[in-house]
């Protein structure tokens, strides 16, 4: 674990300077960098950090778990600087917590990738831990957003999973004791019951029942509790669902949000658009990448899928069709976070014979997913930055 824990923490550690760099960190203040990915839903989750879930009914859209959490991390802060100065100042203080947060997450969830990539695939650690710090989400590490908490809670449950059933040898996970075994599914339970009050994508676990594993049930749990706790705060349990409307989302089901990205690459392709970059990043944003996001998943559950990894398969396929509930894929890309990293499984795996011309057309395969990534995650890092709509 000490060879983990070191080459995680460099790995991290380069990846924050190359980002830093690129979105002129060294320009400017440190504390002036930090505040400027406070940016779109980092303002919804700091409010529900700083005044609680509901002080304002637009934070009702988002699950209160994260926020909550870096209210009371940005709370313990605030009390020990208070030994150091005499009037700490909150808010500034909650910056460095997204930060601290964030990247803790980051690298957790990271060094999880690597450690069971590594196994199951036969994949080169090192590889690995470059094609973790590519995913083009990566720089949501630097706000208040929750999808790197997420990120982590999804691949520590999956391993959880595994551990628990009869392919963890398949996985190369340590036999359990009959009481290791049981800590374990109580773990299980305790993070499927949680994921749902992080991103409500969280859900899609419930997909495990199909599979008949009893953790589950943890997830529907959560799925009344949650509905019974928006049902006392608001006297309407799909109030969540309902606040959406401030925020412009249209009506709607996967369908049209698919018609809708699909009719946007169509009129980049065929159509007439205007030479201006806002117009170009539009198609981008919500025509291209949603569409290329979503065919990638499809062919990543197929991949899966014949390679009897249902676990895997079953959750990611629930989790796209709960991402893409909605008329216009605003977030989909985002959504799909965690899933990045795996998707190199497909070029990675160790497992195959392959010819010259195969492992040469493999390390361009990856090379350019890599170059894909890096550009992607610096170029909407940026634009995020400067208060730009990126994912």
């Amino acid at each position: 674990m000490r060879r983990y824990a070191f080459e995680s923490f460099v790995t991290h550690f380069i990846w924050f300077l190359l980002i830093f760099s690129f979105t002129n960190g060294f320009a400017m203040p440190f504390a002036s960098w930090l505040e400027s990915f406070y940016q779109w839903d980092a303002r919804w989750y700091g409010t529900i950090a700083q005044d609680g879930h509901g002080f304002l009914p637009q934070t009702y859209v988002f699950p209160p778990v994260h926020g909550w959490i870096l209210g009371l991390l940005t709370d313990c802060a605030t009390w020990l600087a208070g030994f150091f100065t005499a009037k700490p100042v909150w808010v500034n203080l909650f910056y460095y917590v997204v930060l601290a947060n964030g990247i803790c997450m980051f690298t957790l969830a990271n060094t999880l990738f690597v450690f069971i990539s590594e196994r199951r695939w036969n994949i080169d650690r090192r590889t690995l831990w470059i094609a973790a710090a590519s995913n083009p989400m990566g720089y949501f590490a630097l706000t208040a957003y929750s999808d790197m908490l997420y990120f982590a809670l999804f691949l520590a449950i999956m391993i959880l999973v595994l551990w628990t059933n009869d392919r963890r040898a398949q996985w190369r996970l340590p036999n359990l004791t009959t009481r290791q075994d049981l800590t374990v599914r109580i773990s299980l339970a305790v993070l499927l019951f949680t994921a749902p009050w992080v991103r409500l994508t969280g859900f899609s676990f419930a997909a495990l029942s199909l599979l008949r594993r009893k953790e589950a049930i943890a997830v529907f749990v959560s799925l009344v509790t949650f509905l019974g706790y928006y049902w006392i705060r608001t006297k309407d349990p799909f109030f969540f669902l309902l606040a959406q409307q401030v925020f412009g989302m249209p009506k709607g089901g996967f369908l049209d949000g698919l018609m809708t990205s699909t009719s946007i690459v169509g009129l980049s392709i065929f159509g007439d658009i205007p030479r201006g970059g806002d117009a170009r990043l539009y198609v981008l944003n919500f025509g291209l990448l949603p569409t290329a996001c979503l065919s990638l998943t499809i062919g990543f559950s197929y991949w899966l899928l014949k390679k009897r990894e249902f676990e895997w398969a079953s959750v990611i396929i629930a989790m796209t069709l709960l991402s893409h509930n909605q008329a216009f894929w605003r977030s989909t890309v985002r959504y799909a976070l965690p899933l990045f990293p795996l998707f190199l499984w497909m070029i990675l795996d160790g497992h195959r014979k392959l010819t010259r011309r195969q492992e040469l057309l493999r390390k361009i395969a990856m090379g350019v997913a890599i170059g894909l990534g890096f550009s992607l995650q610096i170029f909407y890092g940026r634009l995020f930055q400067a208060g730009g709509w990126a994912f």
